[in-house]
């Protein structure tokens, strides 16, 4: 036969779990079954003392403008508009490097000038680099 006993407790430190059942006699084989109750993610990130004095931290910071990052439009479009089009070259001219056509083994000469003159004309180093992972991202294309 078997007896169920249902008890309620909380984790403890390192995950420890206590049972105490005084009418079970040592030795007796027992399964145990956890039933979890969800808990409220707010409340789980405040349960820890370091971790809710972060959140806090960071929630006045916001609240007084500290510490944030600001992305304006015109150099969010600046910066990636512009390499999407460097991609969009990029494909352009490989398509026509796969082509046997003398008209398009001309447009493809002008094209693969123009992904060039884009790339030289990025800023920064970083923007170069990811540039260039555009590029190596295109299968079979190494540079």
């Amino acid at each position: 036969m078997v007896t169920a006993i249902k008890q309620t407790g909380t984790v403890g430190k390192d995950g420890k779990i206590e049972l105490y059942i005084p009418e079970l006699m040592e030795g007796t084989k027992v399964e145990v079954i956890l039933l979890v109750e969800p808990q409220d993610e707010t409340e789980y990130l405040l349960s820890n003392a370091a971790n809710a004095k972060r959140l806090l931290e960071a929630i006045a910071n916001v609240e007084e403008g500290k510490g944030l990052v600001t992305l304006l439009a015109e150099k969010w479009n600046q910066k990636y508009l512009s390499m999407s089009s460097s991609k969009s070259a990029w494909d352009e001219a490989l398509g026509e490097i796969n082509s046997n056509n003398s008209d398009k083994q001309s447009l493809r000469r002008q094209r693969i000038s123009q992904l060039f003159t884009t790339l030289a004309g990025l800023d920064s180093e970083d923007d170069q680099k990811e540039a260039l992972k555009v590029i190596e991202s295109v299968a079979g294309v190494s540079i």
